[in-house]
């Protein structure tokens, strides 16, 4: 029993496999566009359904994490928590992404083209 307590110890300051935090952040990346970008922004991106948006919008995900270590920072956990909490942003572009706050920091210490739209951080 002591050792069942221990290993969920150990395991539970883990951050995600990098692989999880792409398919994750896209995943709730595209939901939230699907649900509060306007319909001119989601045409823009030929995005009709969260599956189109994953297709297109995966691998801009995989190379803003390049470099960032997620496996080992508890940030990752706290991005993709906010990012499925996250409302639509009341006074951003119509392709704002309302990013939290845990995202931003990430996102700072990694070596891929991280996205661009930080101004939009939500507190």
């Amino acid at each position: 029993m002591r050792f069942l307590v221990l290993v969920s110890l150990m395991t539970a300051g883990c951050g995600l496999s990098e692989k999880k935090f792409v398919a994750e952040v896209a995943q709730a990346d595209c939901e939230y566009a699907l649900s509060c970008w306007s319909d001119a922004a989601l045409a823009q991106n030929a995005w009709e359904s969260v599956d189109d948006c994953l297709v297109d919008h995966g691998p801009e995900v995989a190379g803003w994490v390049e470099g960032c270590g997620v496996s080992s920072d508890y940030r990752a956990k706290q991005c993709v928590k906010y990012m499925n909490s996250r409302g639509c942003a009341q006074d951003g572009p119509p392709g704002d992404l309302n990013w939290p706050e845990a995202c931003v920091e990430l996102f700072a210490s990694c070596e891929g083209d991280v996205p661009a739209d930080t101004d939009g951080v939500q507190e």
